[in-house]
């Protein structure tokens, strides 16, 4: 899982290692990530995943496992997300507690108030 994620992390690597577009990459990932125990999962590993279906263009992955893959992480993890994390995976988030943790990301990173407006600088 760790030398996906690492590979995953340049284009270069990425294309020497050969991997395909596809899902295949994602899903064993996945699978590796189900075997381990959710209290013992690295957030890193969580959201490096997530990252890998979004450079990949793999909406519909995202769309199967995005959700329970976030809650497994609880807050502490979420805190390791970015606000470009946030652009791909609010759509796919039905949990209130977590859109509304989704929310607070962007609005650290973005300063995006409650009702979505920039805040005006000056």
């Amino acid at each position: 899982m760790l030398s996906l994620l690492r590979e995953a992390g340049s284009t270069h690597i990425w294309h020497r290692t050969g991997h395909a577009p596809g899902r295949e990459a994602l899903d064993e990932g996945f699978a590796v990530l189900e075997r381990i125990p959710v209290a013992e999962r690295s957030p890193e590993v969580v959201i490096g995943l997530l990252r890998l279906a979004r450079e990949l263009g793999r909406d519909d992955w995202l769309a199967e496992h995005a959700e329970p893959m976030l809650l497994s992480l609880g807050i502490e993890g979420l805190g390791r997300l970015r606000a470009t994390d946030v652009d791909s995976l609010r759509d796919r988030v039905r949990d209130t507690a977590l859109r509304t943790a989704l929310g607070s990301i962007e609005r650290v990173w973005r300063g995006v108030s409650e009702d979505g407006r920039q805040p005006s600088s000056g």
